[in-house]
Order: C-alpha cells, then sequence, then structure tokens
C-alpha cells in the first residue's frame, strides 16, 4: 500500500483516537476543551511529511467532531455534519498555515538551531497558529446555533487555549519520534517529559470531573431521600386527615 495513504490512516486514527479521550474534558456550555492533542498531530505530521497528509488531517477531525456532538447530546443532521467538516478544512488550514510561517522565517524544525530560533517555533507552533481554528470553531458555533453566541468569547478562549497545548507538547514529540536518528535519542527522552505531564493533566481532568459525578449522584440520592421523607409525611398526614373524618 502507498506510504501516503498509511501516514493517512495513521493520522486519521491517532486524531480520532487523541479526541476521543479528550472530548470528556468539555465542560458544557463549552464545546472545546482545554487540551487538545489531536492539534499537535496535524502540525507534526504536516512538518514531516508535507500536504500528503491533508486528507488524514481533515477526516480525523471531521469524525472527531460528529462524534463530539453525538456524545453531548446533539443530534447528528446534515448541517451538524456541514459544521464538523467546516472544522475539519480549519484544522488543516491551521497545520498549513503554521507550516508557511516556519518557512517563511526559516522556523521549520531542520532550521532549528538556537534558542531563540526555538523559542519562535513554539510560539508559531501554539500560540499563533491556533488562533485559526479556534476563530473558526467559536463562530462556527454561534453560526450553526450549536452555543449560543454569549458563550463565543468562552469557547474561542478554551479551544485557542486546548489546542495551543497540544501542538506545543505533542509535536515537538511526533518530530523526535519519526525524524529520528542515533543522536536525537536524548531528545526524544527530552520530549517525553511533556508528554507525560500532558497525561498526567487530562488524567487529573478526569479524575475532578470522576470526583464531580460522583457529587452530583450523592446529591441527587440525598435529594431523593429528603423527597421520598417529605412524600411520607404528607402520605401520613393524609391517613391521618381520612381517618378523622371517617370517625
Amino acid at each position: 500500500m502507498n506510504k501516503n495513504i498509511l501516514r493517512n490512516v495513521l493520522v486519521l486514527l491517532l486524531y480520532w483516537g487523541l479526541a476521543l479521550s479528550t472530548e470528556l474534558l468539555a465542560i458544557p456550555p463549552d464545546y472545546a476543551t482545554p487540551v487538545w492533542p489531536a492539534a499537535g498531530v496535524a502540525l507534526g505530521f504536516v512538518l514531516l511529511y508535507g500536504r500528503m497528509i491533508y486528507p488524514g488531517i481533515f477526516l480525523g477531525a471531521l469524525a472527531a467532531n460528529v462524534y463530539t456532538s453525538f456524545n453531548q447530546g446533539i443530534d447528528i443532521t446534515q448541517q451538524q455534519v456541514s459544521f464538523a467538516a467546516i472544522i475539519g478544512i480549519g484544522a488543516v488550514i491551521q497545520a498549513a498555515f503554521a507550516r508557511f510561517l516556519m518557512a517563511r522565517f526559516s522556523l521549520l524544525p531542520e532550521d532549528l538551531s538556537n534558542g531563540s530560533q526555538i523559542l519562535r517555533f513554539l510560539v508559531v507552533a501554539g500560540p499563533v497558529s491556533c488562533l485559526v481554528n479556534s476563530l473558526n470553531g467559536a463562530t462556527m458555533l454561534g453560526l450553526f446555533d450549536i452555543v449560543p453566541w454569549s458563550y463565543w468569547l468562552s469557547n474561542w478562549i478554551v479551544w485557542w487555549v486546548g489546542d495551543s497545548v497540544g501542538a506545543l507538547v505533542v509535536t515537538p514529540f511526533l518530530i523526535q519520534l519519526f525524524n529520528r536518528n542515533p543522536q536525537q535519542e536524548r531528545n526524544l527522552q527530552t520530549a517525553l517529559l511533556p508528554i507525560s505531564f500532558l497525561v498526567l493533566v487530562i488524567a487529573s481532568f478526569y479524575f475532578v470531573r470522576s470526583l464531580e459525578q460522583e457529587n452530583r449522584r450523592t446529591l441527587i440520592a440525598d435529594i431523593g431521600q429528603q423527597h421520598e421523607a417529605v412524600l411520607r409525611l404528607n402520605i401520613n398526614e393524609l391517613k391521618v386527615i381520612l381517618a378523622a373524618a371517617a370517625s
């Protein structure tokens, strides 16, 4: 099978898989999540293999956003698929835009030779390029009536931060992993540190969310018991009233 096809399949699976692992971190009414490693997958593979990876990014983002909408209880209609497709296009443009800026200012991975260049590379990879799909996504959420416009700012900020964190952590790791040579072994070990931190952050979010859900279940149970007690009291009072009326 053609290598480009295999790479696109790999990108699709990685993008979708990471999306599934992090979409539960979204806190309604926000649609986006505070950590989105898939953005780093898109940029990393574009830097490694160029425009031939665009189909995998698009399909991965399309599948991820359709699933996210479904998991949040949003009906999957033609309009919803159109929204997911636009987000997929935005993900491709974001990665392509980042690569364009890096090529324009000699910040591609093979050009990095000092701390200043590395810092500029990270700024472009994260905060600058991730403005593209965060603005696109937050705006499309409003235009497609998925999230009220009153939440546009919070969704944009969360989307931008999530994409930026994902790009800053995952992109260097992928470059080291798929473009290795004997001299890069130590660099790969260094790149594993932020990945470990990212996993820890995601695990912490899951833990906190599970605690919140448990607290909600406990609260619901307490409310149910209170309602049951009130109902029993009302029934007893009704029995007394009926008994008095019968006598």
